[in-house]
């Protein structure tokens, strides 16, 4: 009851500005600021309440002993960077920034409406004093949500192209030149096993694997050259869910060059050591489909869980916004979005 009791009186002294309350409070628990970075009781943080309402003197001095209350989100995941930002006090956006610098926190997280502290400056203009906290927020690297997702996009992009391009490089020089090499000359007239000059050794030494060498490695290189073709294409892929499908066309096409290297291996390998080489593959290939369950699955579950973080957010706001008054503001901020 006493824990409580100190932080409604800290919430209390945070919507009032009163540092004197404060330095009280911290003098009886030194411990609450840390409870509250491990796990917030409030619509809203003490700082939050501060940034809200302009005390820079109580958001120094709250700063001060525990700069991680920097980190911490409200019940609309607004960091106060978002809320001084949107009321236009400069004095905290400064010193928040100044935090940001040191401990590394994104400058560009979003809030639960997808806006970056830059997104709500500009939707909230009131006079110059915005251009001055517009150059604090550029000065620390902050953008707009939406071009903050270009610049991920195109560093997506730059990636897949890299790959892509590797990747084409090894299928098509794998195609060209097989495992085993090819015929130097043609087979004498009467030969039992007929070939002829530059066909692959390993179609009539190992026709079977041969076969699907070709198979894994025709997939690796169309897949590549199909991302490739579509990064270059012009088309607009500026939304995340293409850049997931041509990341999962990559991964199709790695598989298909490791199985492509697992062919190629029984090809070359003579019949005396065909035993180890098995047993190696029966480790190896599991062990490859492992890891690619793996990380279907981890994108798989992420994805879920941030659809069921969203949903809760979403059902949860409406209350929150009542609590902390803002919901007219935030319903009138959308109609503007739109």
């Amino acid at each position: 009851m006493e824990q409580i009791e100190q932080k409604k009186r800290l919430q209390e002294a945070a919507m009032e500005g009163n540092t004197q309350l404060l330095h009280e409070i911290l003098a009886q628990n030194p411990l609450i600021l840390d409870r509250l970075i491990v796990g917030c009781d409030f619509d809203e943080t003490p700082l939050h309440a501060a940034a809200l309402r302009g005390h820079i003197d109580f958001t120094t001095q709250l700063l001060n002993p525990n700069s991680e209350l920097a980190k911490v989100l409200d019940s609309t995941r607004s960091s106060p960077l978002h809320l001084a930002s949107a009321k236009g006090h400069i004095d905290i956006v400064k010193t928040v920034q100044h935090l940001l610098t040191i401990d590394k926190i994104d400058v560009n997280a979003k809030n639960i409406n997808g806006y970056t502290a830059l997104d709500i400056l500009a939707q909230s203009r009131r006079g110059v004093q915005d251009w001055d906290i517009q150059n604090s927020l550029k000065q620390a690297g902050a953008l707009k949500a939406a071009d903050n997702q270009g610049e991920w996009l195109a560093k997506k992009r730059d990636a897949l192209m890299v790959v892509a391009s590797l990747l084409a490089t090894i299928a098509f020089q794998a195609g060209v030149s097989p495992p085993g090499g090819v015929w130097q000359n043609d087979s004498p007239k009467g030969s039992l096993h007929p070939h002829r000059t530059g066909e692959a050794v390993a179609a009539y030494t190992c026709p079977e694997s041969y076969q699907f060498y070709l198979r894994a490695n025709t997939i690796s290189f169309v897949a590549s050259l199909s991302t490739i073709l579509l990064l270059i294409s012009g088309l607009p892929l500026k939304r995340k869910n293409f850049m997931r499908i041509l990341t999962t066309i990559m991964c199709l096409s790695i598989t298909s060059i490791a199985f492509s290297y697992a062919f190629s291996l029984v090809a070359v390998t003579p019949k005396t050591h065909r035993v180890s080489l098995r047993r190696t593959l029966y480790v190896a290939v599991p062990v490859w489909c492992v890891v690619m369950v793996i990380l279907l699955l981890a994108h798989t579950i992420q994805l879920t869980l941030r659809w069921l973080k969203d949903k809760n957010w979403k059902s949860a706001v409406e209350n929150c916004q009542i609590k902390l008054g803002v919901k007219d503001a935030n319903s009138n901020r959308d109609v503007q979005m739109t």
